[in-house]
């Protein structure tokens, strides 16, 4: 990965007339789901909503499940915070059910990949409760598996207690895509005199595709002796498992009977090692797997190098962001960032995103995007105004190329602006703008007109706000 630094693209919110608000901070007594005088909790929206609406939650802290059992709905609907794609966003907006008994988001079974939720934080669930058993602490699918999909949520905190048996402590049966999530510090837990195991700490039982995630700290544990106490970080997940880092989960086998293709993958750190550390599974490619002799397609044992950045750990280090060294992980996965539609989010500290080879694991959002002003571009030659203010470092200039945001050097590097601008100072004659300053200029000036070579159609550039 080369440096890219990006703004994540604002979400798009166009609102309709299936809108429904929810905002905790409404107390008024006035409650009819408008953004004038939205529902204070999310089952309030969901009872109001049905397939074709959407339903928006202010950050705050909901006490209560989310639950669309009975609710009739199925396909082209959404649940999601106010930015799904702001990490701040999305750690303050909490479902929090740490009072009740049951998960804290219970699918029907019913739903389809069209029904949508997205940016929200699931804790303190205790699963669904059957019998001596217990399901998905934070997230239960139905008894069918859920197809819903799941992205940019976080599920932490959850404990699937059963007496006897327990399966999910994240999630159980969700059977839809699982995308840009973490899925942190749940259990399955067994506590009983008659236990007969727990299985998928982070997940157990979801058939669908999971992408781009990050499974940590979860636990699968008994009080007691069980049969089973296996997949700390997955179990019996047979869809996709791609980008993802598994780390330091606590449970024999962290990934456990997990058919799908596995690659792309950081292994790391979790109570079972080497070939242990996926039992019964899929061979993996392209993936970094602690004490790994088993072969595959582009796999490495060499350390991670983990390091923390703006939104925690588990980034990788990279000289290019000021580290002392490189992880295995750089540009060793299994084909292109932008092919997987991870450039716009980063492995780095410094928030540069991923670019060409993609980087193994667990891809972070972007915390604080820069501002630019974007001046849109021909091919040829095009003669511009800065757009902007104050004078800005052409190094910290950018060129939209469609599938990511290069910096401008990278994008001279790949061939789509020639290397320096042109300008003109009256009774001085012409002079070149170039990050190296050898055309007598670094910066990029509002008192001046430039003349830019583009050389494919349909770019632009953009220059950081002052």
């Amino acid at each position: 990965m080369r440096a890219l630094p990006i703004g994540v693209l604002a979400l798009a919110c166009v609102v309709s007339a299936g809108t429904i608000y929810v905002d905790v901070a409404n107390t008024t007594g006035v409650e009819d789901g408008s953004a004038a005088h939205p529902y204070n909790t999310v089952q309030e929206g969901i009872n109001a909503a049905g397939n074709g609406d959407e339903v928006i939650v202010t950050p705050g802290v909901y006490v209560g499940s989310a639950n669309f059992e009975g609710s009739g709905i199925t396909a082209d609907f959404t649940l999601r915070s106010t930015d799904p794609t702001d990490p701040d966003v999305v750690a303050a907006t909490v479902v929090d059910n740490s009072r009740g008994t049951t998960c804290v988001l219970r699918f029907a079974g019913s739903e389809t990949p069209t029904f949508v939720v997205s940016g929200l934080t699931f804790t303190g669930g205790s699963g669904y409760q059957s019998g001596d058993a217990a399901y998905g602490g934070g997230v239960y699918g139905g008894a069918a598996g859920t197809e819903a999909s799941i992205t940019r949520c976080v599920i932490e905190g959850n404990v699937a207690h059963g007496e006897v048996y327990a399966r999910g402590g994240g999630l159980y049966n969700c059977d839809g895509v699982i995308t840009h999530c973490i899925i942190r510090g749940n259990k399955a837990l067994a506590w009983g005199t008659s236990i007969q195991g727990t299985i998928g700490g982070g997940l157990s039982d979801c058939g669908g595709d999971v992408v781009d995630c990050l499974i940590v700290d979860n636990w699968t544990v008994t009080l007691g002796s069980g049969t089973w106490v296996v997949g700390g970080g997955l179990a019996c997940c047979d869809g996709t498992i791609a980008h993802c880092t598994i780390a330091y989960n606590v449970g024999l086998r962290a990934v456990y009977d997990c058919d799908g293709v596995i690659r792309d993958c950081i292994i790391w750190g979790n109570e079972t090692l080497g070939a242990g550390a996926l039992y019964s599974s899929s061979t993996p490619s392209y993936s970094c797997i602690q004490g790994w002799s088993s072969g595959g397609t582009g796999n490495t044992n060499l350390n991670p190098r983990f390091v923390h950045g703006p939104c925690g750990f588990y980034y990788v280090m990279q000289t290019a962001a000021g580290d002392p060294l490189d992880s295995p992980c750089l540009d060793s996965g299994s084909g292109t960032a932008a092919g997987y539609g991870l450039a716009t989010r980063t492995t780095r500290r410094d928030e540069a995103g991923d670019m060409g080879t993609v980087d193994m694991g667990y891809h972070h959002p972007i915390s604080y995007p820069p501002s630019y002003n974007e001046v849109a571009l021909a091919q040829g030659w095009n003669l511009i105004g800065t757009g902007c203010d104050a004078p800005a470092l052409l190094a910290d200039c950018c060129v939209d190329v469609s599938d990511a945001l290069l910096p401008w050097d990278d994008a001279v590097a790949y061939g789509y602006v020639q290397t320096m601008l042109y300008y003109y100072v009256p009774g001085a004659g012409y002079g070149e703008c170039r990050t190296d300053g050898a055309g007598g200029d670094m910066y990029v000036r509002p008192e001046y007109g430039y003349w830019l070579l583009a050389y494919e159609p349909g770019l632009r550039l953009l220059i950081p706000l002052p």
